[in-house]
């Protein structure tokens, strides 16, 4: 299904045991191999010292396929990159309305898109598509889910092969994934003048790099901001960087009084799918939620002329 490379690059972070599997593809294709070794601190010192490793990296790449990269040509693709993004934050600023545009598994598909296309005009098409159609649908007044009643949030990766998860929370339950956590705009604009520091910046930024403090840090901050109302966390199947801190995670948003629930699952094969039983335990999650919200003492809130009004507005 691959096609044979002419070199293979890996990186540290986030998944460390990812390299392993890019040193094997190395070894299958024999062909060339360079890993990334990204640094666990956004210091200026750890920033300078991939920026670097990078540098190398266009030169292996160079010397082994015989193409030059033009400096040129990296800081225009770096200018497309920082346009997809702008269009990309007013996407996920429109699905922090309430009720949200998006239908669950638009943002999923958003991101497993655009890093595909960053740098290129392909990839500012992309982001600007999404943003349209977001922002007409709340122009005409339509949510992603009719009749939204519950607000999740999606953690870890996405399940990678068709199932009909999210489609039961959405029709059963009139749930809708809101926010997800590794899709979504961690990263400042680019320096188009230093784009190496700028990519190195960038990666190390990521919060499944670094310490595990990073990346609570950075759910938190998510489920304030959308405001949601359960969280469900796929744990792949021997994720040291996901699963593994998963304790963790549970604590802290059950401090800010969000319920998680915790998914043992195979992310990449189908064959170990448990649909019956995941959702069993999906139906009983999403039953505690609606209890949960059904408790909350309902206040009403008048909006002054002009305003528009979301759900949740400046109730605390």
């Amino acid at each position: 299904m691959m096609p044979k490379a002419d070199v293979v690059i890996a990186s540290s972070s986030p998944c460390t045991a990812g390299v392993a599997t890019v040193e094997r593809l190395a070894r299958s294709f024999n062909c060339p191999l360079f890993v990334l070794h990204v640094p666990g601190d956004l210091s200026d010192e750890s920033v300078q010292y991939l920026a670097q490793q990078i540098r190398d990296m266009a030169v292996f790449v160079e010397e082994h396929t015989g193409l030059e990269l033009k400096e040129d040509r990296l800081r225009q693709a770096m200018e497309k990159t920082n346009e997809a993004r702008a269009a990309a934050v007013e996407v996920y600023e429109s699905a922090r309305r309430a009720p949200s545009p998006t239908n669950g598994t638009e943002l999923m598909n958003l991101g497993l898109l655009l890093p595909l296309f960053l740098g290129t005009r392909t990839g500012v098409e992309i982001a600007a598509a999404f943003r349209d159609e977001f922002a007409g649908r709340i122009e005409r007044g339509e949510s992603g889910v009719p009749g939204e009643r519950l607000r999740l949030m999606w953690l870890q990766e996405s399940i990678q092969f068709k199932h009909p998860l999210i489609k039961m929370l959405r029709d059963e339950y009139r749930a809708v994934i809101v926010v997800d956590e590794l899709n979504n705009i961690y990263w400042d604009p680019i320096d188009c003048s230093d784009p190496y520091s700028g990519l190195a910046r960038r990666t190390i930024a990521f919060p499944f790099n670094g310490k595990a403090a990073n990346r609570l840090k950075r759910i938190t901050e998510l489920a304030r901001a959308y405001r949601v109302d359960g969280a469900i966390n796929p744990c792949h199947w021997g994720c040291r960087q996901g699963t593994g801190s998963r304790g963790l995670v549970e604590a802290a948003l059950k401090e800010m009084g969000i319920p998680v629930i915790n998914l043992e699952v195979d992310c990449a094969d189908s064959r170990n799918f448990a649909e019956g039983q995941l959702r069993t335990r999906l139906g009983a999650f999403m039953e505690l939620l609606e209890s949960r919200r059904s408790a909350r003492p309902q206040v009403s809130v008048t909006v002054p002329s002009g305003m528009t009004q979301m759900q949740g507005d400046g109730i605390g």
